[in-house]
């Protein structure tokens, strides 16, 4: 099968995307970006955009290439293939594509060949149905202030048992009715280690993509460590990280700024932590605080500014407390659904 009428639609930092038609059905296909050189990977402890690809080796964090970050989408490819259920998402195939506006279809376990003979550089993308809506980073924060809470319930069902690992309003994706999501462009993770990711042994390397400023203190990957799964996914909740970002996310609903705006929070906390244990922070114990959590965004200036924003009337008492379970982490699906309950009632 061939993708024909393929079109440039927009690009971000990372990536590019294009429209196409599929047996009569308009596709979406999304590829690396393609001249690294117009992108900042100039990546220090200190000044993280906010969105990155990283490479870590026992140097540090360098600029990885285009074969590399290509790697990277074909994992976010089987990792969508492996899951996508649970999300409302789904990877059609893969494909090459150059300047043609054509471009044959291929199964996701076998990377599509190279088919161009001349010198042009083709590069793969990933092919998924264009769905119908929109990201949530497109409605008002009026809008997203009264929804998100309502999405909470099924997001949570949705990450339980798995993680994200790159959630952000782009990556959540509403229909028309706003009632029906898909979640979209999960964090992806390479290795060329046979051992354990978590012993990280001198001379391998790790490549993994995500967003920093909705994972500033948690690595994103916790479940990847089977030594270290102590997370919420085993104990039938969305894992810690995920959670976090979740809460983030309401946070910049409610009040129009993020978190780590307000309290000038500007270092990803998990960077100098690369290449130890100490990185993969365990789940608390039942009835615990994340301390890990609190100690990097501070409990009790997050809640007092919440209850200044109480007082002023910008937020209500209710909406305090979610957002503060969901950046505690500590929250369950029962508070959540309570909570909406008797919103509903009042």
């Amino acid at each position: 099968m061939y993708i024909s009428n393929i079109t440039f639609h927009k690009e971000t930092l990372l990536h590019r995307f294009f429209h196409g038609t599929l047996n009569g059905k308009m596709v979406y296909l999304k590829t690396v970006q393609h001249d690294a050189e117009s992108v900042d990977w100039g990546i220090g402890h200190h000044s993280i955009g906010s969105s990155g690809s990283y490479s870590y080796t026992e140097t540090g964090l360098t600029q990885p290439s285009v074969a590399d970050r290509e790697q990277l989408l074909l994992a976010e490819a089987k990792r969508i293939q492996q899951i996508g259920a649970k999300w409302n998402h789904q990877v059609l195939g893969l494909c090459r594509i150059s300047n043609k506006k054509t471009a044959r279809l291929y199964q996701i376990n076998v990377p599509p060949p190279s088919e161009n003979k001349t010198s042009e550089r083709q590069y793969l993308a990933i092919v998924m149905p264009k769905w119908q809506g929109q990201p949530l980073s497109n409605i008002s924060r009026e809008d997203g202030r009264k929804l998100f809470p309502a999405l909470l319930p099924s997001l949570w069902d949705a990450l339980t048992n798995t993680h994200h690992g790159d959630l952000k309003p782009d990556s959540i994706f509403i229909d028309k009715s706003m009632k029906f999501f898909h979640i979209l462009d999960p964090g992806s993770y390479l290795t060329t280690q046979d051992k354990p990711l978590s012993d990280f042994c001198y001379g391998s390397e790790t490549l993994f993509m995500t967003n920093p400023l909705y994972y500033p203190v948690l690595f994103p990957f916790p479940v990847l460590f089977p030594e270290n799964c102590n997370t919420m996914a085993t104990r039938g909740r969305p894992n810690s990280p995920d959670l976090l970002a979740l809460g983030l996310m309401y946070f910049r609903y409610l009040l129009g700024r993020s978190l780590t705006e307000v309290f000038s929070i500007d270092t990803i906390h998990w960077i100098d932590s690369i290449g130890s244990k100490a990185m993969f922070i365990k789940a608390p114990p039942k009835g615990r605080k994340n301390s890990e959590i609190w100690t990097t965004l501070g409990e009790h200036r997050t809640v007092d500014y919440l209850q200044s924003q109480v007082r002023l009337g910008f937020i209500t008492q209710q909406e305090s407390y979610l957002c503060h379970g969901l950046l505690g982490t500590e929250i369950t699906k029962r508070e959540i659904v309570q909570m909406l309950h008797e919103w509903q009632v009042e």
